[in-house]
């Protein structure tokens, strides 16, 4: 079940009130109308230090809008994509032991994984490096195109292949079968930050 967008909801209402666009907002904060469109649909959540602006903007006291910011709860979304099903119902298990309360998907190939991707905002995406006929290198670049802040954790058998894995930017690289411990200290390293993640 998604979160309760107490922040989003709040945001789109005094927007309203106060007879301004989400492009007209966007431009008064110095952001793009994307950003806000994120912020009211629940997507993303500003940074704290927007608040101050944010809430002169829309003529209310900064604490009004950290009090739903702060019950606004992220749901961190991962993608686990093996095409060995023991593997991945193993993957996907160690997940949700880790981050109970993140929304898990898993794909056995790389069309599966993509299309996965292009209906959801990954945050997290774990690929086996060898995929069939096709890499998870490549299916790496193409996560980038379709959200260039998607965290990819690369899982293999095989050592040999972190010097690619480094090459296109990972967040990180685990050996296979997944530990816990490994995969909390990787979470706790991530490229790009998560919110609600607490590994």
């Amino acid at each position: 079940m998604q979160p309760e967008n107490r922040f989003g909801t709040l945001l789109k209402k005094l927007r309203i009130q106060n007879n301004l666009t989400a492009r007209q907002l966007a431009d008064l904060l110095f952001v793009s109308q994307p950003t806000v469109t994120r912020w009211e649909t629940g997507e993303r959540l500003p940074d704290i230090q927007m608040l101050p602006r944010l809430a002169e903007c829309l003529g209310v006291e900064p604490a009004d809008l950290l009090a739903t910011l702060e019950t606004t709860a992220k749901q961190p979304v991962i993608l686990a994509v093996d095409d060995e099903s023991i593997i991945l119902r193993g993957t996907i298990s160690t997940l949700s032991r880790v981050l109970p309360n993140a929304k898990i998907f898993g794909a056995r190939s790389a069309d599966d994984a993509l299309q996965c991707a292009r209906k959801t905002p990954i945050d997290v995406a774990f690929l086996d490096i060898q995929l069939g006929q096709t890499s998870g290198l490549s299916v790496a670049e193409e996560l980038a195109k379709i959200r260039p802040r998607t965290n990819v954790i690369f899982l293999t058998a095989f050592a040999d292949y972190m010097p690619d894995a480094w090459r296109l930017h990972a967040s990180g690289f685990l050996l296979k079968p997944l530990d816990e411990d490994a995969l909390r200290r990787e979470l706790a390293a991530l490229r790009y930050p998560v919110r609600g993640m607490n590994p």
